[in-house]
């Protein structure tokens, strides 16, 4: 077994443990605040929901800003602050400070959890079973801390037991850190989602969010946010109206409950996981037309345990969507380990406001309001699952009202833009994944190349004073860029591609590839070279989408200047667009 492979393992055990700690910190603390004999009902969810969700964001803040030794002594100073809290809530008799107790272990608990996303999003980076490892990692701590619950009473076994467990995961953070020291995620960043269509789709049906997510990404995690408030706060309305409790945090769940729970979330990862997450749309949608369906039956009378039913059914759906959806968008944010557990923040922050307003309809008898308001939250929620491309089956071989971006993958869709579609597409800006479904391994243009030939990397470029400096244009003045170098016939005749006997239409792929033998470039000159041109995104956003620094961009642009003789980003996408015939 190779050790990344092992990596992921350890990080989706972690996942689990996370799911496991959360429930039994809930539990553990329900119980202490239970023997008081005080009942703030969903206000008792307010502060721990809210510190979990901090300790979340904190984490990326915190160890962006601090050094290694200091992490340590954060790490060290906080599992003592949090097994001291779990124990003394032991003897703790007062519920305000049970509460505070609870409101600091949470705190720390969504710190530590914070790093465990972040772990799993980079080295889930090329799976293609995310969800589907999400799903069975959430069934895993469902599990385990519902035989705790059975098995172990509340004392001090159980509270030890949140102790280790709480520790397994600092000690996963502290080796993943380490571990994630020795991997080039810039490099692997630039090569996400560049996969052709092609190889795992032959009939080239895709939908909009593949399109999105590399391009936008700030766009989408915005519209997924949205998705995620509007779900949750339409399957707590379900859990509001049959039961007027918010379930989505509590620990105590019927054995029938939690196995309708977590086989749905293994169900919802293995579909939104399928032909690369083209019907996570279609199954969220679904589940949300049954949620609202359920919430009409209970209210005209309906037995509240169907409702109940329906409700685990769609939180389990709803658990794999948002945690898998910012664990594969992460990689594509510029800050990754924020990001990477974005959907658990917010899913926290959601949770009790949006289950609110169903309590008070149910308890004012006022249905009616909120059947009103549900309807129109449906009709929100598909608008945002259309602009996130979750519901878009077009096929750009056939549709010529589907418009991708410069890079098509399909080359021409009209005889209209043939030569634009056959200019400027390239294999890497095809992006064929979404935030449900990482990329799998790149397959671009790669040259054979000795390692003095790879030393060109390392040419200097041409550098100005103030740094380098390149125009969108070809010139402030106009100038036209010279022409495309044209290589020794003596030294370059293996690949110098005949036009008269080239195909009619080269795909993106074999044109890069070409493109790349005839002017010796190297395999990262030749993915700077296909981003730059099949794009008109600033070398800074481009840099960015990449995952690489603007002067790495600039440096290998300068040397690919000097191999095509142009001078300019416009002359060299000119020489790129008109390749075999110039």
């Amino acid at each position: 077994m190779s050790k990344h492979k092992m990596k992921s393992y350890e990080a989706l055990l972690a996942l689990a443990l996370f799911f496991f700690v959360l429930l039994e910190c809930s539990s553990y603390y329900g119980i202490a605040l239970g023997r008081t004999g005080l009942d703030l009902g969903l206000a008792k969810q307010i502060p721990s929901l809210t510190a979990n969700a901090i300790g979340f964001v904190s984490f990326s803040f915190i160890t962006k800003r601090t050094t290694e030794k200091a992490r340590k002594t954060i790490a060290i100073v906080g599992s003592v602050i949090g097994a001291a809290s779990v124990l003394y809530t032991l003897v703790a008799t007062n519920p305000i400070i049970i509460e505070t107790l609870k409101v600091v272990t949470f705190f720390l608990l969504g710190y530590v959890a914070a790093g465990v996303h972040a772990s799993t999003a980079k080295l889930f980076v090329r799976s293609k079973h995310l969800s589907l490892s999400v799903g069975v990692a959430h069934a895993a701590g469902l599990t385990l801390q519902f035989v705790t619950f059975l098995l172990v009473p509340f004392g001090i076994i159980k509270a030890l037991l949140i102790i280790a467990a709480v520790g397994g995961l600092v000690v996963f953070d502290y080796r993943s850190w380490e571990a994630s020291k020795s991997i080039d995620f810039a490099a692997i960043k630039s090569k996400l989602a560049q996969k052709s269509y092609s190889e795992e789709m032959p009939n080239g049906k895709i939908n909009d969010f593949d399109e999105i997510v590399v391009e936008q990404p700030k766009k989408l995690a915005g519209y997924i946010i949205a998705l995620v408030a509007l779900f949750a706060f339409l399957f707590n309305s379900l859990y509001g109206a049959s039961s007027q409790d918010s379930q989505s945090f509590s620990p105590f769940i019927l054995l029938d409950s939690r196995v309708v729970l977590a086989v749905s979330g293994i169900i919802a990862g293995y579909l939104f996981d399928f032909k690369r997450g083209r019907y996570a749309g279609l199954a969220m949608i679904s589940v949300a037309f049954v949620a609202l369906a359920a919430i009409l039956g209970v209210e005209a009378g309906g037995d509240p345990n169907i409702g109940r039913a329906v409700f685990f059914l769609a939180d389990g759906f709803f658990v794999v969507f948002y945690t898998s959806a910012f664990l594969g968008l992460a990689p594509h944010m510029d800050d990754p380990d924020l990001w990477a557990g974005m959907g658990r923040t917010i899913a926290n922050v959601c949770a009790i406001p949006t289950s609110i307003p169903a309590v008070l309809f149910v308890e004012t008898g006022n249905i009616v309001a909120l059947t009103v308001l549900l309807l129109p939250t449906l009709g929100i929620t598909i608008f945002f699952l259309v602009k996130a491309g979750m519901l878009s089956f077009h096929d750009p071989k056939t549709n010529e009202n589907y418009i991708l971006r410069p890079s098509d993958a399909f080359g021409p869709r009209t005889n209209a833009t043939a030569a634009q579609a056959n200019g400027s597409s390239t294999a890497t800006e095809v992006h064929n994944r979404n935030p449900l479904q990482p990329a799998g391994n790149l397959s671009t243009a790669t040259t054979a190349h000795t390692e003095s030939a790879q030393a060109t990397d390392e040419v200097p470029g041409k550098e100005k004073a103030n740094g380098f400096a390149y125009s969108l244009t070809d010139s402030e003045n106009g100038e036209q860029a010279p022409a495309c170098n044209k290589p020794n016939r003596a030294t370059s005749a293996a690949t110098t591609i005949p036009t008269a006997n080239a195909p009619a239409a080269l795909t993106p792929e074999e044109k890069l590839q070409m493109f790349a033998q005839k002017y010796d470039l190297t395999e990262r000159e030749s993915e700077i070279l296909g981003a730059v041109t099949a794009s008109e995104k600033t070398l800074k956003a481009t840099a960015a989408g990449m995952g690489i620094s603007l002067r790495t961009v600039q440096h290998h642009l300068t040397s690919i200047y000097k191999k095509t003789n142009t001078q300019t980003r416009t002359g060299l996408t000119r020489c790129f667009s008109e390749f075999p015939e110039n």
